[in-house]
């Protein structure tokens, strides 16, 4: 039984708030280390058990019955293991793909490379980590990797070193877009760096997202949105805040946070000039302006729905330090979280309350 409770949220004019509804497609999600499968209102389907604790998100396509998603040992007095495993949707099943080192672990990205036959595993690419740690320091090196599902090992590519945290992929023009120390990266699937924006050009890398229709083009976030045009090699403001943006094809909109207690979205005009933003919804009573914990908006293939991760931070009162020579008091702040849905033809929002990390569409 979920024992939080909804947190209140300030809507736009047009929508409003429903009691959680299952009508909406069923959701994968983690919480305390462990992997779920729910309906749209929360009822469990699935509880597929421990997890581990290294973040990286569930790779999985809308009509397949397996999903995707690293997993490790994280209990004291258990024997150590790092595999990556597919999780069958439709019958609980779980299933080991490949056993890897245990210096070695899958973080931050992994995906789906192409649709497949409904039971069948899918082509996966992700960002395999491993420690090569010695005498003279610690030492991690990246790679991508490609698993083809039935020829073992993974293949890898390396990786610049500074080329350190993936943003985007985009499979028809084979690259992605990764965050790194110099800035923001566009990467082939060789490893190969195709183009680069230095730090002065604006985007602090948190999200980004290829065009929907195909065009060469990306949404980029942080410090403000942009829109980076790669066959005019150029890169312009949109807007002067925003982050983790994400690309409704259908409606040509950009959905976007800018703190972790919001959502807004921004649509373009036929001519390619945006409009200004709309705020949908904010969780009120809070101060989490912070966007280290935010995420972006994950909107269902068939365009009618979108989940959104939201935190709020609010004060539960103060404490006084007895030892300090002031008296000085200190606040005490409490975190706090729903999953909202959002149904777009209805304009009506529900909430899941509680912790739902790398929330996705299941169905």
């Amino acid at each position: 039984m979920n024992k939080h409770t909804p947190l209140p949220l300030k809507l736009a004019e047009s929508w409003r708030e429903i009691e959680p509804s299952s009508q909406a497609p069923s959701i994968l999600y983690e919480r305390g280390g462990q992997l779920f499968h729910a309906k749209s209102d929360g009822a469990l389907v699935f509880s597929y058990g421990s997890i581990g604790s290294v973040d990286c998100p569930m790779a999985h396509t809308i009509g397949n019955d397996w999903a995707y998603r690293y997993v490790c040992e994280n209990r004291l007095g258990h024997p150590d293991f790092s595999t990556l495993r597919a999780f069958n949707i439709r019958t609980g099943h779980q299933r080991d793909l490949i056993k890897l080192g245990l210096h070695q672990w899958i973080c931050w990205f992994l995906t789906p490379l192409a649709k497949m036959d409904n039971n069948e595993i899918q082509p996966l690419m992700g960002l395999l980590a491993s420690d090569h740690t010695d005498d003279s320091g610690i030492v991690i090196r990246h790679h991508l990797f490609l698993f083809d599902g039935h020829q073992p090992p993974l293949r890898l590519r390396p990786l610049a070193r500074d080329a350190f945290y993936p943003l985007a992929l985009s499979p028809k023009h084979k690259e992605l877009i990764f965050h790194g120390a110099e800035g923001i990266y566009r990467v082939g699937f060789n490893g190969e760096r195709m183009a680069s924006l230095g730090r002065d050009a604006g985007p602090l890398g948190r999200g980004a997202v290829f065009c929907p229709n195909g065009s060469h083009r990306a949404i980029l976030g942080g410090g403000g949105l942009f829109l980076w045009d790669f066959e005019r090699s150029n890169c312009k403001e949109l807007f002067p805040k925003g982050h983790w943006p994400a690309w409704h094809g259908d409606r040509n909109e950009i959905w976007f946070s800018i703190g972790s207690n919001d959502l807004h979205v921004m649509s373009f005009n036929e001519d390619g000039a945006v409009n200004p933003p709309t705020s949908v919804l904010t969780a009120e009573a809070g101060r989490m302006e912070a966007i280290g914990f935010s995420c972006p908006p994950v909107i269902h293939p068939n365009g009618r729905y979108i989940l959104h991760r939201v935190q709020r931070k609010r004060l539960r009162g103060t404490t006084r330090r007895p030892t300090s020579p002031k008296q000085t008091s200190e606040r005490i702040f409490a975190n706090e979280e729903t999953l909202c849905f959002l149904d777009l033809e209805k304009k009506v929002i529900w909430q899941l309350p509680g912790s739902h990390q790398n929330a996705v569409w299941a169905s």
